[in-house]
Formats: structure tokens, sequence, C-alpha cells
């Protein structure tokens, strides 16, 4: 009766609902104020008093996070006790117990656990005393320019590959984004990760290498969200593209599905012409004012990185060893020469 009382209250969709609404709240909360610190006023936040009112902001948000997980798990806990179809299987036989809503649950507690590490991290950040210096050093620099170099070299391999891109990913994290007092860091690690991803088309090492997917989420979460609706629109046709592209590929099925193949290339060519078109505006733009407005930059690059992440993770997937697969990755080449030609344009050269 308590168990059938408790499950009427609220059905498992609507609870797990609230508890993404609240994370995503605590998570928007958190990256709004890394945001803020690095605005032209940022630096009234190197004051230390201004610096303990952040602190106790990141606390009570690490808090909350706290507070959320342990309700999440309870609930968890309760629906893997309670799950009529192994109720009589024993508790420590959890494996077994887990259902697909467990384990949604269980990915939103990881999530949480993410966000609560960023949490600590930007507290690290304001605590140290040098907190309003960048730790972008020329020395650093240099060293990251000389990996992409010799990433670049026409024989090199796939474990050279990736033993640079490692080096350069541990180069960008050493300048802990989410607690950089400027907006510079942000700017930098955005042009380098587009030169990185753009070296990176033939093996897509990136995507093999420990730590860059959170590297990039967060990344991507400090930069201010995209609100165009072309991007979005495009985004999402991408999406869908690969994810029925993988499905076939899966499958082994592509040659059953020739015509739509075909029809899923031409459209995928036809938005990323329109993506260059909106670029090329600045680069008119750029020529009949002789600047650009930073925010354009750094939205246009924004939704470079996007579908350079989401095109790369695609053709990671693929097996170059499988002569469908590989034909059908030599089928998409056109999508390199788009993307170098954003990335020459928005690098201003």
């Amino acid at each position: 009766e308590t168990v059938r009382a408790v499950r009427g209250l609220a059905s498992y969709e609507t609870i797990f609902q609230v508890f993404k609404e609240y994370s995503s709240a605590i998570r928007l909360s958190l990256f709004d104020k890394s945001r803020l610190i690095k605005k032209q006023l940022g630096n009234l936040f190197v004051d230390q008093q201004a610096k303990l009112v952040i602190g106790e902001q990141l606390h009570g948000l690490q808090t909350e996070l706290q507070s959320l997980a342990t309700t999440i798990q309870q609930y968890r806990h309760f629906l893997l006790k309670t799950n009529s179809e192994r109720q009589f299987a024993p508790l420590t036989w959890i494996g077994k117990r887990e259902t697909r809503q467990t384990r949604a649950l269980l990915g939103l507690i990881e999530e949480n656990e993410q966000i609560g590490h960023q949490c600590k991290q930007f507290r690290a950040s304001l605590e140290k005393a040098d907190m309003g210096k960048s730790r972008l050093t020329v020395q650093m620099a240099e060293e990251i320019t000389q990996h992409l170099h010799e990433m670049g070299q026409p024989l090199a391999s796939r474990e050279l590959l990736k033993r640079h891109a490692k080096a350069i990913l541990h180069g960008l994290q050493t300048i802990e984004e989410i607690g950089s007092f400027h907006q510079r860091d942000v700017d930098y690690i955005s042009r380098i990760l587009c030169k990185l991803m753009r070296i990176d088309w033939k093996y897509h090492v990136l995507y093999d290498v420990t730590g860059f997917h959170e590297f990039f989420w967060i990344h991507m979460q400090i930069i201010k969200p995209a609100d165009d609706r072309q991007h979005l629109q495009r985004y999402h046709k991408f999406k869908k593209v690969f994810q029925q592209l993988h499905q076939w590929v899966e499958a082994r099925d592509l040659n059953g599905h020739t015509h739509d193949v075909e029809l899923d290339i031409n459209d995928t060519k036809a938005h990323l012409q329109d993506f260059l078109g909106q670029t090329q505006q600045i680069e008119l733009t750029r020529a009949a004012l002789g600047q650009v407005s930073p925010e354009i930059i750094t939205a246009t690059t924004k939704q470079l990185l996007e579908y350079l992440y989401l095109f790369g993770h695609f053709f990671h997937s693929l097996d170059m060893a499988d002569p469908e697969q590989r034909q059908l990755r030599r089928r998409f080449l056109f999508a390199d020469q788009y993307f170098d030609s954003v990335e020459v344009i928005l690098s201003g050269n």
C-alpha cells in the first residue's frame, strides 16, 4: 500500500523531469558565474570581498548538488527495491535489477558529480594568490603551436598524432578555463580546438584521448549558448542524418539505402554551403569596416566547433577496414573543404 501511494504521487517521467531541470538550473548558474568574471567588469571580482561572495555562491551550488544527488539516489534505490518484476531478487543482485529508469537516474547522478567537480575546480581557482593572472604563458602557447605543427606533418602516424593531442589537451587544461578571469583564454582555447580538430581529421584520435570529451563539453558551456535558429536547424539536421546513417551502418544495410544516402549527402552539402555563406559575410564586413564584432566571431566559432565535433564523432565511429564504411567516409570529403574555408575566414587570414 505504501509503495502504491508513493508511486501515485507523481509519475516517474514527472519526477525525472524535475530532477533534470533542477540539475540544469544549477549547471547554468555555475557557468553563468564563469562567464561573469570574464567580462570587462571581471576585475571587480579580483577584490578579496568580491571573491568571498562568489566562493560562497559556489559553495551553495555544491550543497544543492549534494542534496539533489542524495534525493535522486534515494528515489533510485526505491525503484530498485520495489521493482515489481524483480521484487523477490536479492538487493545485492543490483546489476540484474537495473531498469531503463534506474540507469537514466544513474546517468543523472554522474552528470551532477561532473558539475560538482567543476564547482570545486572553480573555487580552487578563486583561492589561488594569482587568480587574476592568466595561466596562458608565452611558453605554453609556443609549445602548443609546435605540437600542432608536428601533427600537421603529412607522414604523421596515428600514435604520433595521439601523443601530441594529449600534450595539447594537457596544456589547455592547465589554463583552468572555468576559473579564468580572461575572455582571451576562452577565445584562445576555441581557436586551438578548431585547429586541433581539423588537423585530426584523418584519424580522429582526439575521441580516444582521456578527458577530451569532458574538456570539450565544459568549454562549450562556458561560451555563451547559441540562440541562432539557423544554426540550431543545421545542427539538428546533421545530427539526424548521422543517426540514420549509423543505424544503416550497424545493420550493414548501406547498399539498401543508396538513394536515401545520396539525399542525406546533398542535404548536408546544402546546409554546409549555407554556413559558409553566413561566414563569408564576416569576411565582407571585415573588408568594409576593417574589423568584426568579437561576439560574432565567438558565436560563429562555437558553431564551427559544434559541427566539427559532431562530424568527427560520426567519422570516428566508422570502421575504415570495411569497404562500405570507408567509401561512405570518402563521400563526405567535401565537408573538409567547407570547414577549412570557414576556419580561414574566422582566423582572419
